[in-house]
């Protein structure tokens, strides 16, 4: 008797079907066991040199290629030397292996010259960790097109890599310095292009940025310029005391004897390891700096700029999130006739900066919006005049000390402006602002830009106010 299922079919299970299925789940299990099993690219990591710095020079026809390099194993027990993770001198005792050193290779393409690095290194180049591009000045000069075509088209090289200038030679930079607070090198001039930014003093640009805006309205671009400066550093740990031969000294007064009768002598430490303090070695160190600003216009470095210069941009381009404005004091006897001004400047640290940019072909105009807070109360009698509500004078003087700083602010500001027009570099991407606001207008002058900058008349307004004076105790109720 056969059992007929609904459709009056066998109820025999289909066991062809069944073995099918699972040939098919075994084969994709075994794949998937294959691809897990390892990886096909995979390096193992002493088979790696890895590049923190990068750098590159112009050498008469030739390109040169450096390469801060950290060795994967090997390393040294002891402390880092000077140059550790972005070249120059490394390890501590005599023989033992360097932790990092500096590579330079020549070639007439900086592809030949990074190709030439192969017959200096023993590993394969990794990039993932390059996160400082260094740019000689006579490299700057000559032109970055292939430098950046090079570097944004390598697939391991990242654009996100912070873009520096040197005066001089790059690859003298990244071998001669001592590294700092940082890990690296790299880390060390990171780290303080990201600070400064904060304070107005420079802007991170990266590798993308700087291709972004040679290639864009303006075609151009301010890079920050590093330099090497020697500054005194502390013996290290352990290092006797100089001593000065000749000088006895005894706890009481009178001669030590010994034994044999003898008077012994002890030498003393020098007035300033007496006073706590230590002295500098024969030869101080290198460490970076930050110096400035690079104009670069096109793909060619065209000037530098001054700290103050760079600062007057950034309140437009970049503003900071805490800059410090030094003013002069107002004038304290008028608030008290008894007392005089304490201090010529006073501190007012700017928090917050709103710009305002309007351009047309013919003109242009700059309004920026200050808040500051009042650090220091050096010029001021703290508790009699700004330690009371609505103290006598208070709003008065806050008031002049904003006026300060409009001036300050603008000052700065015209006097960047001035400087990049003599250039024709539109660094306050001016250009931009035009071709966003009148297309039509943009047009019409985007092929002779350079021109225009040079002669627009720039109109600065900047209306600052002091919203607070750091006094904790009773605050007073200023209205400006």
């Amino acid at each position: 008797m056969k059992i007929m299922n609904r459709q009056g079919n066998n109820a025999r299970p289909d066991r062809t079907n069944a073995g099918r299925s699972m040939m098919v789940l075994v084969a994709l299990l075994t794949g998937t066991a294959a691809l897990i099993g390892g990886c096909w690219d995979r390096h193992e990591i002493n088979e790696l040199s890895v590049v923190l710095t990068a750098a590159v020079d112009r050498d008469g026809e030739q390109w040169e290629f450096s390469v801060g390099l950290i060795r994967t194993t090997g390393q040294p027990s002891g402390g880092q030397a000077p140059g550790a993770g972005g070249g120059g001198a490394g390890g501590g005792a005599p023989g033992v292996p360097r932790a990092a050193f500096v590579v330079t290779a020549r070639g007439s393409t900086l592809d030949e010259a990074i190709q030439n690095l192969r017959l200096y290194i023993s590993r394969t180049l990794h990039w993932d960790h390059a996160i400082l591009l260094v740019i000689g000045e006579a490299a700057a000069r000559y032109g970055i097109q292939e430098l950046l075509d090079m570097w944004t088209r390598h697939e391991a090289m990242r654009t996100t890599a912070t873009v520096v200038v040197v005066r001089g030679k790059a690859s003298d930079f990244v071998a001669s310095l001592q590294v700092g607070l940082g890990n690296t090198l790299a880390d060390e001039v990171t780290r303080i292009v990201e600070l400064s930014q904060k304070a107005a003093l420079t802007r991170q640009v990266a590798v993308h940025d700087l291709a972004a805006a040679l290639s864009g309205e303006a075609h151009a671009s301010l890079v920050p310029v590093f330099g090497a400066v020697a500054l005194p550093q502390p013996p290290a740990p352990g290092t006797p005391p100089p001593s000065t031969a000749g000088k006895r000294s005894t706890s009481t007064g009178r001669s030590n004897t010994g034994a044999s009768g003898a008077e012994r002598t002890h030498s003393e430490p020098a007035p300033a390891v007496q006073e706590g303090r230590y002295l500098p070695p024969s030869q101080p160190l290198a460490s970076a700096q930050l110096q400035g600003g690079a104009v670069f216009l096109r793909d060619k470095l065209i000037g530098f700029l001054g700290l103050t210069e760079v600062r007057g941009v950034m309140w437009v381009v970049s503003p900071p999130r805490e800059a410090i404005v030094a003013v002069p004091c107002p004038a304290a006897a008028a608030l008290d006739p008894n007392t005089g001004p304490k201090a010529d400047l006073v501190s007012v640290s700017v928090r917050k900066v709103i710009p305002r940019i309007r351009v047309t072909a013919e003109r242009a105009s700059i309004e920026l919006s200050v808040q500051g807070v009042l650090e220091s109360q050096a010029c001021f009698r703290e508790h009699e005049i700004l330690g009371r509500a609505k103290a006598q004078g208070a709003e008065a003087a806050l008031k002049v000390l904003a006026e300060a700083v409009s001036r300050r602010v603008s000052q700065e500001v015209k006097r960047s402006i001035a400087v990049t027009q003599a250039m024709g570099a539109d660094v306050f991407g001016l250009a931009t602002v035009l071709h966003r606001q009148h297309k039509q207008a943009w047009r019409a002058v985007q092929d002779r830009w350079e021109q225009v900058y040079r002669t627009l008349p720039v109109e600065v307004t900047v209306v600052s106010r002091i919203s607070a004076t750091g006094e904790t105790i009773q605050p007073p109720d200023v209205k400006l």
